[in-house]
């Protein structure tokens, strides 16, 4: 898992220079580990050609190491090179096996894919189960309390976050915190055993957007409208988010199950 933060950080320039072949030479040593988050990670890397040249074959492969351990996204992805042909032969069998298995697992982008390439049975009979999502956390004052440039207390947000990951929903870092600031931010997450589906943007997003906001389908933020938070001077000189209440708030969406 080392490998796969110290790739995210050459991928984001955090702490080190931003450098998009490090991070893919990173992303593979852990992928060759079995990690499936670098192999996800790295078969992006060589869908769109990001520090290492464009190769098809080597994402078909990457994104099969991670959808045959379960990775949702991969399984789409895999699905969709699957059913555009970039490889072999277009194989809607194939396609549809793996983005069916991403949507069974809640992932929306296959649900929808496959609404509006199968049939709407597939999504009626899915969307009764519950869907995973990207979910982008801010830092201070929300996973740990306020106490920036240091790390703040801790506040309960570990275990509520180690809920989301479990429910398969992907997590991504959306903090003002930046270059030196960022990287004790990051290390929190992987000293937690929190894995992070991006930091301060969404795998996959420049594709479609050229916006700097991160794409999430719900955000978690101490300073959002009606985001509850506890003030206790001793902990901190600003609110910070009440866990207790965002966890009742999750499981009343059904984003969690108690």
């Amino acid at each position: 898992m080392s490998q796969y933060y110290l790739g995210l950080f050459y991928k984001n320039g955090s702490g080190v220079p931003k450098d998009d072949t490090e991070a893919a030479t990173w992303f593979r040593k852990s992928a060759e580990q079995g990690y499936e988050y670098a192999q996800e990670m790295l078969a992006y890397c060589y869908r769109i050609g990001r520090g290492v040249p464009v190769d098809y074959s080597e994402a078909m492969h990457w994104y099969r190491r991670a959808a045959e351990q379960g990775h949702a996204s991969a399984q789409y992805n895999l699905g969709v090179l699957y059913e555009k042909g970039f490889v072999a032969s277009k194989d809607d069998t194939e396609a549809v096996t793996w983005i069916r298995k991403a949507a069974e697992q809640g992932h929306t982008d296959a649900q929808q894919y496959l609404v509006d390439w199968v049939d709407t049975t597939i999504f009626t009979e899915v969307g009764k189960t519950m869907k995973t999502i990207e979910i982008a956390i801010d830092f201070d004052g929300t996973c740990v309390a306020y106490d920036f440039p240091k790390i703040g207390q801790d506040i309960g947000a570990v275990p509520v976050l180690k809920e989301l990951v479990a429910a398969g929903h992907r997590l991504i870092l959306w903090t003002v915190r930046s270059d030196e600031y960022l990287t004790p931010a990051v290390e929190w997450f992987k000293q937690h055993d929190i894995p992070l589906h991006g930091i301060n943007e969404t795998p996959g997003q420049a594709s479609w957007s050229t916006s700097p906001k991160a794409f999430a389908e719900l955000y978690i933020d101490d300073y959002a409208l009606g985001a509850p938070t506890i003030f206790d001077p001793e902990i901190s000189q600003q609110p910070y988010l009440d866990w207790e209440k965002v966890r009742e708030e999750l499981i009343r969406q059904n984003i969690i199950t108690p």
